[in-house]
């Protein structure tokens, strides 16, 4: 078994190695041990310092684990619940929001509340706001900056016009659909129940509590040494992504984190060490159908696999994915965390199609 797993890891690593244009860090674990690492492309073209092992990297809507797990946090902690209403915690800046939302429905991608942003994703129909200030369907996100400038969305606030006027979808809890804003919101209701800023909740409650120290609530104009620049194609070739996604982390996107870090927060979650078992339990069980092999969770996704290894069962595996002008992110990682598959990009266009190959080599199409 241990051939198959190594012939596994070759094959993954050599379609990664395959791209011209990938720059990133990659990690392939199998059997309880880790069987790859690939570091390929710089961190600062500027400044021409490597990808490392250890770089830090801007993982757009991975985030929403993060938040999630601050949520889970308050819920352990006996101070919400998955059934309360959000409007009593956000009437002053959002009056109209449905109240019948619940904090479960915007964990779960259920909430059916307007968006400043809908993404193409498995099983959803994205739909344009009546709000000027709405979402951009079938857009670039960078477009949504253009006349916005990135540098003045800086706390969960601030996002609110983008969305506080555009209309309820469909009712709360009746499907899935992708939703930015319903995290925007999870960040005014921490607020609002800790009585601090979301990202240092967050990061005593979830980046420090997981042991996690390459990973930080930072913004693009202040990064520590050992973070990646993210890249994306300008005129005369790539350039850094500073004017195209906002300046800084939020609840919703712009978290950095590394591959050992982001292995430190599956397992705190996954081993019921942040949440507690019977929270643990409620936030991966599945909840609605994101598409037809995938389910969303609170915050986070969930299908059943097989390795194709023979001997190997099928089995819950759990991912987060994320999508930013410069920056992306993909982790799965089997329940028993002995299966691991995460990778991490600033600059390429190619990455999703890697992705995708990727898990038809470790699972089959």
């Amino acid at each position: 078994m241990a051939a198959d797993y190594h012939a596994l890891a070759r094959a993954v690593e050599g379609r990664i190695r395959s791209s011209a244009s990938f720059s990133g860090v990659a990690g392939l674990r199998l059997g309880g041990e880790e069987r790859m690492t690939l570091t390929r492309g710089w961190a600062s073209r500027q400044y021409r310092r490597k990808n490392r092992i250890d770089t830090s990297f801007g993982v757009a809507s991975v985030s929403k684990l993060f938040t999630s797990l601050a949520v889970g946090r308050l819920v352990a902690a006996g101070r919400l619940a998955l059934d309360d209403k959000a409007l009593p915690f956000v009437r002053g800046r959002l009056p109209e929001l449905d109240p019948r939302i619940e904090v479960g429905h915007l964990l779960s991608h259920t909430s059916g509340m307007g968006d400043y942003f809908h993404e193409e994703v498995e099983g959803a129909d994205p739909r344009s706001a009546s709000s000027p200030e709405g979402a951009i369907p079938g857009a670039d996100y960078a477009d949504l900056w253009r006349d916005r400038p990135c540098y003045r969305y800086v706390d969960a606030d601030d996002f609110v016009p983008l969305f506080r006027d555009d209309p309820q979808m469909f009712a709360p809890g009746e499907r899935f659909l992708y939703n930015n804003a319903a995290f925007i919101v999870l960040g005014l209701v921490v607020e609002a129940v800790s009585g601090e800023r979301f990202p240092d909740f967050a990061r005593r409650e979830v980046v420090e509590a997981a042991g996690m120290t390459g990973s930080g609530y930072w913004r693009l104009d202040e990064l520590p040494p050992g973070c990646a620049t993210g890249y994306v194609e300008g005129p005369s070739g790539p350039r850094a992504n500073i004017y195209s996604i906002p300046v800084t982390s939020g609840a919703d996107g712009g978290v950095f984190t590394n591959l050992s870090d982001l292995d430190a927060l599956w397992e705190a979650l996954l081993s019921g060490d942040l949440l507690g078992r019977t929270v643990t339990e409620a936030w991966k069980a599945p909840v609605v159908a994101r598409g037809p092999r995938s389910m969303s969770c609170r915050g986070f996704f969930t299908a059943r696999r097989r390795l194709v290894v023979e001997g190997e069962p099928e089995r819950a595996f759990y991912f987060t994915e994320g999508d930013d002008p410069g920056y992306r992110c993909f982790s799965i990682v089997s329940s028993d965390r002995s299966i691991r598959f995460t990778i991490f990009s600033n600059g390429g266009e190619d990455f999703w199609d890697i992705v995708e190959d990727c898990l038809d080599e470790l699972f089959g199409r």
